[in-house]
């Protein structure tokens, strides 16, 4: 299917964990929960569309290859180069002008949180786990003690990628707007590739160290929007 055809692409998938936190909530002092939302009165876990968004990018920076992807700055800013940097390319970015306002860009990539599927005080243990303090001498020993929330669950997902904009900056006029390609076709084909396959390598998620898990998809349904109707692709992993 020829991207130049492809207007937009949307992604919906199902992945299966093990017992984990893939996203804390705020928490007590002695207790890291997991974020949660309600339902017909019952609690399940979710990750924030935020995180989300972090874990998809961190897996584009694994698989750069020749790509340039930036790194925020101590104001939390990128480079702003849609033609040089990938990362502001597909998820846009903010930068501040002194006396200027923002210059903006709205990311052609969006994420939703990873919803669970399953009640989570059905399939959820406290983990106890000791902080170990500084030591002032060898024979003293200090620690916190900490519980953390953990679960098993089905995440549901979801991506959007908006093709016309990848790649491209919007040109306004008084009466109409265009789409200027700055990288050209093959440059975006690449990027949206990159997209795509961050889905089997999702990383740099919450909790790894000690409480390691699957979070790639189980299950994946893509559409392909053309023209009005979307054609729908339905992938097994």
């Amino acid at each position: 299917m020829e991207i130049s055809r492809i207007k937009g692409i949307s992604i919906t998938w199902l992945s299966k964990t093990g017992l984990t936190n893939l996203n804390s909530g705020e928490g007590e002092t002695n207790l890291v929960d997991v974020k949660r939302y309600k339902k017909m009165g019952d609690e399940f876990p979710y990750v924030s569309g935020q995180a989300m968004r972090y874990y998809l990018k961190e897996a584009i920076r694994r698989n750069l290859a020749e790509e340039f992807m930036c790194r925020p700055d101590e104001l939390g800013e990128t480079c702003g180069d849609i033609g040089k940097c990938i990362g502001c390319d597909l998820f846009g970015f903010m930068i501040t002008k002194k006396k200027k306002g923002a210059v903006t860009r709205v990311s052609p990539v969006k994420v939703s949180p990873a919803m669970g599927l399953l009640p989570f005080d059905e399939n959820s243990v406290l983990d106890f786990l000791t902080r170990r303090k500084p030591q002032k001498e060898i024979e003293e020993r200090a620690g916190d003690i900490v519980n953390v929330e953990i679960g098993t669950n089905i995440y549901r997902g979801g991506m959007s990628i908006d093709i016309m904009r990848v790649g491209c900056e919007e040109e306004w006029t008084s009466d109409r707007y265009t789409m200027k390609d700055l990288v050209g076709v093959e440059k975006r084909i690449t990027r949206v590739k990159m997209a795509l396959e961050s889905l089997r390598f999702i990383t740099d998620y919450s909790k790894q160290a000690r409480l390691l898990t699957d979070f790639t998809p189980d299950l994946i349904c893509i559409s392909f929007q053309k023209g009005s109707f979307p054609t729908l692709i339905f992938l097994v992993s």
